[in-house]
C-alpha cells in the first residue's frame, strides 16, 4: 500500500511540472501581477532552455518525501531532455525545510531564491508553505502547483486566483469521501 501511495504521489509531482512547463507564461517581473492579466494571451519566450522551480523538502524532518520528489523529478528531466532536442527543462531547486525548527521562513527564503528566469514552480509541498510563500510566488508572476497542499482554504479564499493549482483533492472533498467510504 505504502509503495502505491509514494508511486501515486511521484506521479503527481511529475503531473505538476507537466502542468507547471505547459502552462506557464514569461511575464515582466517588474510589472507582475499587473501583467498577468494579459500573460495567457502572450507566447512563451524562453529560448532553448526552460527553467521550472521547485520547492521541496530537501532537508529536515520531511527529507524522505523531498528525495522522492527531487528523484522524480530528475528521472522525468532526464527523459524530456533525452527526447527533446531543441528545448531543455532546467531545473531550479529550494528547500522548504517542511516541519523543520524555522517553521514557514524556511520555505519563504527558498521562494525568494528563485530566479528571474524560472516560469513557474511546482511546490511547495504543505499547505501551511503554500500560505507563506503565496505573496513571494505570485509577485514574481510564478504559477506554482502542488501536488500534497490540501487545505481547502487555497483555492477558496481567493489569494491565489489564476496562480496556484494543485493536482490533489482538498480536505473537504476527500473527507467527505473516506466518510462515505466508511459508512458504506
Amino acid at each position: 500500500m505504502r509503495k502505491k501511495a509514494t508511486a501515486i504521489a511521484a506521479l503527481l509531482a511529475l503531473a505538476a511540472l507537466a502542468i507547471v512547463a505547459a502552462a506557464s507564461a514569461k511575464v515582466d517581473r517588474a510589472t507582475a501581477p499587473q501583467a498577468a492579466s494579459s500573460a495567457d494571451s502572450q507566447l512563451i519566450s524562453c529560448g532553448k532552455t526552460r527553467t521550472m522551480g521547485v520547492l521541496a523538502p530537501i532537508t529536515g524532518p520531511a527529507a524522505s518525501l523531498g528525495k522522492l520528489q527531487v528523484d522524480w523529478i530528475k528521472f522525468y528531466v532526464a527523459g524530456y531532455n533525452k527526447t527533446h532536442k531543441k528545448g531543455k527543462l532546467r531545473v531550479q531547486y529550494g528547500d522548504t525545510v517542511l516541519g523543520g525548527p524555522g517553521g514557514t521562513a524556511e520555505a519563504v527564503k527558498a521562494a525568494q531564491s528563485l530566479g528571474g528566469n524560472v516560469l513557474g514552480v511546482v511546490g511547495p509541498a504543505g499547505s501551511n508553505e503554500v500560505r507563506a510563500t503565496t505573496a513571494t510566488l505570485k509577485n514574481a508572476g510564478f504559477g506554482f502547483v502542488s501536488g500534497s497542499a490540501t487545505n481547502t482554504e487555497l483555492t477558496k479564499d481567493g489569494k491565489r486566483t489564476d496562480f496556484f493549482f494543485r493536482t490533489v483533492t482538498p480536505d473537504a472533498a476527500q473527507g467527505s469521501s473516506v466518510a462515505n467510504t466508511i459508512h458504506k
